[in-house]
């Protein structure tokens, strides 16, 4: 078992197992919810595919600070 891994987080790059997960769109009206490490990792693969992707295929390269908090109390 990773002892990094945030549960919480849909994601697998975490880099401790708790933190605040925020909601990040996928399209259609699915969403992900990461962590801050999995968020950037997100956004990096992100922008990368966007250099090959034709402008109305891209992704959305939202900011950390405007995605919603996943309340993870339950």
């Amino acid at each position: 078992m990773d002892q990094n891994k945030n549960w919480n987080c849909d994601n697998d790059k975490c880099q401790k197992p708790d933190g605040e997960i925020r909601t990040l769109p996928l399209g259609g009206g699915a969403n992900i919810l990461v962590c801050y490490d999995c968020y950037l990792s997100e956004i990096a693969y992100r922008r990368e595919r966007n250099r090959t992707l034709d402008k109305s295929a891209r992704f959305d390269l939202p900011a950390w600070g405007l995605l919603d908090i996943y309340n993870t109390e339950g």
